[in-house]
């Protein structure tokens, strides 16, 4: 007789979490089809084939297995009496019996003429010894199955089949550990349903820790239903929950081989490994064949990497077996370690090697590797490693003299933008000599930045290329993305913008391959990236790249533009920018290299024109005279606070008076054209927009088009089709007017108190009465009036209430 409970569907759970993506991947199992669930204990194998079956219920043939199936007959007797309990199946195995000669075929005869398809699910099938008589039995049934019998096989670990073959044959479809890991948001609904609710980064933590795994899940649940620091319980889930450490003590590790614990315990040192790191941590030639076990046989250890060589243990099931082990045997930790480190360094992976070092407290074979290998790994990008390394022996007064160590120090403090530690760390270094390559070209990209800063972009180009070959050539890959940023650097000194833009999105993407994100080489391509997309139109995403740009708090070099960036990006989608504006005159005032300062005074005196402070202009106008001189960036800033810029602009559109910013010479033909249009001068008008258009398709700078205002924009959009080559830019400028993240300029662009004062123009009133009327000083009028002329690109009282009421998004009329 079997025991009913072997052949009833187990129960959901009342708080179950649905797994609606692991039940499309049952559902799509073939009629006749083979499906393997295999995944060690506690990963929600059974409740979720029980989710499955109780939406089939008359269709499920439910059977689990146990030790005493081992026998064949038993084991047939216990499948025929699930497939009886099958509403779907109905009398026609009555009559069977497993004593009979020829059963299985009676079987199959019989389930042949079965109506519709069954599902016969067979829990726990790793309860079968491997080379009983029940395994060879179900290895029959598998391989004789009849094509309205869909056999679901589920276990802890594979049962004794072919699976290699199967799998390849393409009968077999198969969920595992990987696919039964909870998600986040999975995992969210899990803790919810205990009562139990966390911030999603939490959530994301606790996933992390837990490899998904569910059992692990509920019983981290439990135990943080107690805990009063939440992230401090988090952050050694191992050692924290004792329902957990039983759990793995008890239902997974128990149920492993002889010796396959202690190979786990002696790998757990490293999070990824080898076979060969296997065989030289445990000192069994079979260390490999072990792992490779493990993941065939329990998805204990997950093999990953190119060619599936490389081997790491369940998160969960790793921290544990280390807390054990340095519980009970410390010493043995520092010695497996020392041997992950010697291992690592020997096949040239000198970030791994020096890490072990590390944790094996061994300060002299950590001093050593630093030595030989830590400027290699700077120019590589392994900040974080040399870093560690650098203060592990701080703390240990290991070599502090030592100026090769203190020269390794102020290279990652340039990294880290730290200069006042650079300085330290270069006085202890004092004149040591080394003559490496990475070093060299090192070098050579800071003299390439510094001749960029003195106005040398000829020759700082040079310089950069050079040494982006040799960081190609040695394979350094983060030297190559800081070589790469550089020449975005030039480019834009050279009003090169389109190619800035397109360097600096490549080493941008570089940086990212790497994992080189939050290292100080990451700001400039970003920075460059927005100053790109703010000159192409694209306000939105010059503030999506600022936002992502790695603030470093020791950097005052780049404030500046950083925020005068900001500044015009709001402006141009008409939001609050005044903020911004004050921050970047504020870092003016600070130090910064001339030629980097030019851009952003440019960029935020005209934000100060367009919001109508003169008094902020007025002050970034005499920042710019005491960082410049007199140059065409000047004259320009001069000729936005003139009602007619057209005479101020002269000298720099005959190149008399030259502009440290190339995009300042578009400006200023953008600027002459709107001046010529109010004078009525259609003919000057016409070259001086040729010539912006000229220009803005010969630096790819856009955005200067628009400093002429809804004349000059006007004129573009009824003369388009006849610019020749400037069409392409016209067609791409007058585009901006239909995307929702271009930037809103014409009359859509003035300020509330434009506005105003626009409205009260309309009237007879004079502009000391209008001043009187809002409240301010007859100076501030005069100062709107100077930029909603310019705006409109006219030069008069009536030209400017004409072309107000001709925009229509200015409400013109008396007051």
């Amino acid at each position: 007789m079997v025991p009913k409970a072997k052949t009833t569907m187990p129960r959901v759970p009342a708080r179950h979490v649905g797994r609606p993506r692991l039940l499309a991947l049952l559902d799509a199992a073939e009629p006749g089809g083979l499906l393997l669930v295999s995944a060690p204990a506690g990963y929600g194998k059974s409740q979720l084939l029980a989710e499955w079956a109780a939406r089939r219920p008359d269709r499920i043939a439910w059977l689990s297995l146990d030790d005493d199936d081992r026998v064949a007959r038993r084991f047939w007797a216990a499948v025929l009496a699930a497939l009886r309990g099958c509403a779907a199946v109905g009398p026609a195995l009555d009559r069977l019996d497993p004593a009979q000669d020829g059963f299985l075929v009676r079987l199959l005869e019989a389930l042949d003429r079965v109506p519709g398809p069954v599902d016969l699910v067979l829990d726990d099938v790793h309860a079968l010894p491997p080379g009983s008589a029940a395994v060879r039995a179900l290895a029959a049934l598998v391989r004789e199955r009849p094509r309205a019998l869909r056999l679901v096989l589920a276990g802890r670990a594979d049962p004794p089949l072919p699976i290699a073959r199967l799998r390849l044959s393409g009968e077999l479809r198969e969920i595992r550990a990987r696919d039964l890991a909870f998600s986040p948001d999975e995992a969210a609904a899990l803790l919810t349903g205990a009562d139990l609710v966390l911030a999603p980064g939490q959530v994301r933590t606790l996933v992390d820790q837990t490899g998904g795994w569910a059992a692990g899940l509920r019983l981290a649940a439990l135990s943080l239903r107690d805990a009063g620091d939440v992230d401090r319980f988090l952050a050694d889930l191992a050692g924290n929950s004792k329902a957990l450490s039983d759990y793995l003590v008890g239902e997974v590790l128990s149920a492993l081989p002889p010796g396959t614990t202690e190979v786990l315990q002696a790998v757990s040192v490293c999070d990824e490994l080898s076979a060969g790191l296997a065989v030289a941590l445990t000192g069994r030639p079979d260390a490999g064949e072990v792992l490779a076990s493990l993941e065939r046989e329990t998805a204990l250890v997950q093999s990953f990497g190119e060619g599936r060589t490389a081997y790491r243990a369940h998160p969960l099931l790793r921290a544990h077996l280390m807390l054990d082990l340095r519980r009970r045997h410390p010493e043995r930790v520092a010695r497996l370690h020392a041997a992950a480190a010697d291992w690592f360094a020997v096949r040239g992976r000198p970030a791994r090697a020096l890490a072990h070092a590390r944790q094996a407290d061994d300060d002299a074979r950590l001093a050593e590797l630093l030595v030989a290998q830590g400027v290699a790994l700077v120019a590589s990008g392994e900040h974080a490693a040399v870093r560690d390394a650098l203060r592990a022996l701080d703390r240990a007064a290991v070599r502090p003299g030592d100026p090769r160590i203190a020269l390794l120090a102020a290279l990652v403090g340039t990294e880290d933008g730290a200069p006042a530690a650079v300085r330290r760390h270069l006085a202890r270094a004092g004149t040591v000599r080394a003559a490496d390559p990475d070093l060299a070209t090192m070098g050579r990209l800071d003299r390439a930045v510094a001749l960029v800063l003195a106005g040398r972009s000829g020759e700082a180009r040079r310089y950069v290329e050079d040494a982006l070959a040799d960081a190609r050539r040695h394979d350094r890959g983060y030297l190559a993305a800081r070589a790469t940023s550089v020449l975005a650097l030039v480019a834009a000194a050279d009003g090169e913008y389109r190619r800035m833009a397109e360097l600096a999105a490549a080493a941008d993407a570089e940086l990212a391959s790497g994992g080189w994100r939050a290292t100080a080489g990451a700001g400039l391509p970003r920075l460059l990236g927005a100053y790109g997309a703010l000159l192409d139109l694209h306000p939105e995403r010059c503030l999506d790249l600022l936002a992502a740009t790695p603030a470093d708090p020791a950097d005052t070099v780049f404030v500046p533009l950083r925020s005068a960036l900001r500044a015009a990006a709001l402006t141009d989608l008409h939001r609050d920018a005044e903020p911004q504006l004050r921050l970047a005159r504020s870092a003016l005032a600070c130090r910064v290299p001339p030629r980097l300062a030019a851009p952003a005074v440019l960029l935020a005196h005209g934000v100060a024109v367009d919001l109508g402070r003169p008094d902020l202009a007025a002050d970034l106008t005499r920042r710019a005279g005491e960082l410049l001189g007199s140059t065409g960036d000047l004259v320009l800033m001069a000729a936005r606070q003139e009602v007619s810029g057209s005479g101020a602009v002269r000298d720099v559109l005959a190149g008399a008076v030259a502009p440290v910013v190339p995009w300042a010479v578009g400006e200023a033909h953008a600027r002459a054209c709107a001046a010529a249009l109010a004078d009525g001068r259609s003919p000057l008008a016409r070259r001086e927009l040729e010539a912006a258009l000229a220009a803005a398709g010969a630096t790819g700078a856009l955005r200067p088009l628009l400093a002429g205002g809804a004349a000059v924009t006007g004129l573009l959009a009824r003369q388009v089709g006849s610019f020749g080559a400037g069409d392409a830019v016209a067609a791409r400028v007058l585009a901006v007017g239909d995307r929702p993240d271009g930037p809103h300029r014409g009359p859509s662009a003035f300020t509330e108190r434009e506005r105003d004062v626009l409205g009260l123009l309309s009237s007879p009133r004079s502009l000391q009465e209008i001043a009187t009327v809002l409240g301010v000083a007859p100076s501030t009028v005069k100062t709107h009036v100077r930029a909603i002329y310019t705006k409109l690109g006219v030069r008069s009282r009536r030209a400017a209430v004409a072309a107000g009421r001709r925009g229509g998004a200015v409400a013109v009329g008396r007051r």
